[in-house]
């Protein structure tokens, strides 16, 4: 078992939580990975945050419930996972003691291509693994009989083969994706599309058909996804996080958390305080 295998404790509930290092070969278009096996003594529900990544899910153990953006009662699944989109509000998930799978948060980019053209379509909702890519429907028996670096190797091999043998070189939309990422969301819409040579009306419609939302409220996403960051991270005070992170003031920061969240800041620091995962 590799050393990047850590068992730890939250409360009663115990987590296994498996995080190798990402393949560099994967980084253009993989943001993270984690594998998960957690027991609680009962029944638990969990509010997931929404983050600027496509969410692959790939379940060993029972099947998670879920519920549609923004919304409280989840519904029941079927293995073997599912793929949540880009979305601008929370979502919950529950399970009865017991959970155990792999989660690949995945960039916009590399969503098209391990996902399909089609996954812009996807955003704010979620999809069962098995529906949207068929040929991957009895993976989740396959890494059940595995231990965890087998699992990632055939994860990676995977991820390897769906994206082929693309070139790293960035279109118009993978340019101003990575110039946004790389700014925490602190740019202008308007001076991207100069620098593009665009108008900002057809670069957000190029935009909005490749990654599902349009630019200015991806930029907002990142920077939310950010602050949660540096929650986790015990930054400075929420009027010193305002002014880091490009909010107006600390009103600002204030109404983007209720609005991505559903919380107030200080709820939102407990919650994402609380829980061990690395990408919230």
């Amino acid at each position: 078992m590799g050393a990047w295998v850590h068992d730890l404790a939250v409360g009663a509930t115990r987590w296994t939580l498996a995080t190798p290092a990402l393949p560099s070969h994967l980084q253009p278009y993989v943001r993270s990975w984690m594998g998960y096996s957690e027991r609680s003594p009962g029944p638990t529900r969990r509010r997931e945050l929404p983050g600027a990544a496509v969410v692959l899910i790939i379940e060993f153990g029972p099947a998670l419930r879920l519920s549609n953006s923004g919304q409280e009662s989840c519904q029941r699944r079927r293995r073997p996972g599912f793929v949540a989109g880009l979305d601008t509000s929370f979502t919950f998930t529950e399970h009865d003691g017991f959970q155990e799978g792999l989660q690949v948060n995945l960039t916009p980019l590399g969503a098209r291509l391990v996902l399909g053209p089609g996954i812009p379509e996807l955003s704010g909702h979620t999809a069962s693994l098995s529906e949207l890519t068929p040929e991957l429907g009895n993976l989740d028996d396959r890494l059940a009989l595995a231990d965890w670096p087998e699992r990632f190797s055939v994860v990676a091999q995977l991820l390897t083969a769906r994206i082929g043998g693309r070139a790293s070189v960035p279109g118009t939309v993978d340019w101003a994706l990575h110039e946004i990422e790389t700014r925490g969301g602190q740019v202008r819409i308007e001076r991207l599309a100069t620098d593009l040579g665009l108008s900002r009306r057809r670069l957000g419609q190029l935009f909005e058909a490749q990654v599902g939302l349009p630019p200015k409220l991806y930029a907002e996403l990142v920077r939310f996804e950010r602050l949660t960051q540096a929650i986790k991270d015990n930054a400075g005070p929420w009027s010193q996080l305002a002014a880091e992170l490009g909010f107006a003031d600390q009103a600002h920061l204030s109404r983007e958390v209720r609005r991505f969240s559903g919380l107030t800041p200080t709820a939102l620091r407990t919650l994402v305080g609380g829980f061990p995962g690395t990408d919230g």
